[in-house]
């Protein structure tokens, strides 16, 4: 499984970082916190899929240049990249698809302490999220 996903944030007037995230509504991971994502297209690249997934979930457009790679998650079979995005504002317009039942925007270290509650690789992800913006 080849795949991508976004994790938008925006840091605060007072510094804080905040990342939006969706509440899965279909499995993997249904009922879980989670980045916006998916699987790639054949002779598809990283930075196309992110920023499609993010688009078909949420209905933010954001130019492959806005993204940012953070990591690499590979795991047996599955090799996902993740990239972040600078939404400037936590007052962007989200619709969402079918894909999430419910977005919302996290202090990092919130969102981070969620554990059992994020889908996998979350906690990770966001880390290293924290670790890129400080």
């Amino acid at each position: 499984y080849k795949g991508a996903g976004v994790l938008p944030y925006v840091i605060t007037d007072d510094l804080k970082i905040k990342v939006l995230l969706g509440k899965r509504a279909i499995d993997p991971d249904k009922g879980k916190w989670s980045l916006f994502g998916g699987k790639r297209n054949p002779d598809e690249a990283s930075v196309k899929t992110a920023a499609r997934e993010l688009r078909e979930e949420t209905g933010i457009i954001a130019a492959e240049s806005e993204l940012k790679h953070i990591c690499n998650i590979c795991l047996i079979v599955f090799d996902y990249d993740v990239f972040s995005l600078d939404m400037k504002s936590v007052d962007a317009k989200v619709r969402l698809n079918w894909e999430n039942s419910e977005c919302r925007w996290f202090d990092i270290d919130e969102a981070i302490s969620l554990g059992n509650q994020l889908a996998r690789c979350m906690e990770m992800e966001l880390k290293k999220l924290k670790e890129c913006l400080s």
